[in-house]
């Protein structure tokens, strides 16, 4: 096997790979750049709702309480992210033909929630390396960043325990597990990692990918397999396919 395949043929919990529609993706290709977008977005209506403590409590005046909920509020409108999928525990099983289906870029759910069902596609990145191209960009230009991987828990409370005693930001910083890296449990399958990042005001940021896309997967329905992605976008590209009740990258 050529080395120009390892990156997508060997498991490497070094990857983040990034679903998208055919659209999106030929979109960040053009840009060399990847969106983040707003918190509120996550598909998950929990995650955007339960920013307050299950017990609400502000240094002793309504008042004072009320002024915290609504400086707590205004920061979450300003909080971005761009998500991104890993390996799964158990790696990838062993076939003549790799079966992809535990790698970050083989989940079947995943194609179908977010690549527009199998029409889009996944672009693969270098953990370290993107993380350190976000760190380097973002990290001065926004009032708190994390990257960080997202935990699953079946019994998750309303809200995170830590009680309003301070300002929005302190609260943000002492709970940032919590709001922004936690969901239920019915999500494990996508083995989420997430890039954050606070803006100063609200609207969308931009993180330039740089050197460190490290190939595409065309799903098996997508309108790109009529051209050639990686010539056309000087990247590594891949094809799915389904045989024999195996899916595959060719």
């Amino acid at each position: 096997m050529d080395s120009e395949t390892q990156w997508w043929a060997s498991s490497s919990a070094n990857n983040l790979c990034h679903y998208t529609s055919a659209e999106s993706l030929v979109k960040i290709l053009e840009q060399s750049a990847l969106r983040l977008g707003p918190f509120k977005e996550s598909n998950d209506p929990y995650e955007f709702e339960d920013w307050l403590p299950s017990a609400v409590m502000g240094k002793g005046a309504r008042t004072v309480a009320d002024t915290l909920i609504a400086d707590i509020w205004q920061i979450q409108r300003r909080v971005n992210r761009v998500a991104f999928a890993m390996d799964g525990v158990n790696g990838p099983p062993s076939h003549g033909c790799i079966d992809v289906c535990h790698r970050g870029f083989g989940s079947l759910p995943m194609w179908a929630h977010y690549a527009d069902h199998f029409r889009g596609g996944c672009l693969v990145f270098d953990r370290g390396r993107l993380v350190e191209l976000a760190t380097a960009m973002l990290k001065p230009t926004s009032e708190a960043f994390y990257c960080e991987r997202v935990s699953y828990e079946d019994d998750v409370l309303f809200g995170p325990s830590s009680p309003i005693t301070d300002t929005g930001s302190g609260y943000l910083a002492k709970n940032a597990a919590e709001l922004m890296f936690r969901k239920r449990a019915q999500w494990s399958y996508e083995h989420e990692f997430r890039i954050v990042a606070v803006a100063p005001v609200e609207g969308s940021q931009i993180l330039e990918y740089g050197d460190s896309l490290v190939g595409v997967i065309v799903g098996v329905k997508s309108p790109l397999n009529h051209y050639d992605v990686g010539k056309r976008y000087g990247v590594r590209a891949q094809g799915q396919m389904f045989s024999s009740g195996v899916q595959t990258i060719y």
